[in-house]
C-alpha cells in the first residue's frame, strides 16, 4: 500500500492476526520495496510452476488409468 505521502507501506497480514483493532505495516524505502516485490513474484511464480508440474502429473495419470 502507498501512504498519503507516496511513501511504500508494506502491510503484515499475518501480524495483522494479533489484533481486530489496527494493522502492522512498516514503511519501506523505494529499494528495499522493490526487492520485496521481486521476492513476491519469484514465490507467485514458483506455485504456479509448481501448479502446472502438478497437474500435468494427474492428467498423466488420469490417461495411464484410462487407457
Amino acid at each position: 500500500m502507498m501512504a498519503d505521502s507516496g511513501r511504500p507501506m508494506v502491510v503484515w497480514h499475518a501480524r495483522s492476526l494479533e489484533s481486530d483493532e489496527w494493522i502492522d505495516a512498516n514503511y519501506f524505502d523505494w529499494e528495499r520495496f522493490d526487492h520485496f516485490l521481486t521476492i513476491g513474484r519469484v514465490t507467485l511464480n514458483t506455485f504456479a510452476e509448481f501448479k502446472r508440474l502438478l497437474e500435468e502429473g494427474i492428467n498423466t495419470e488420469l490417461a495411464k488409468r484410462g487407457s
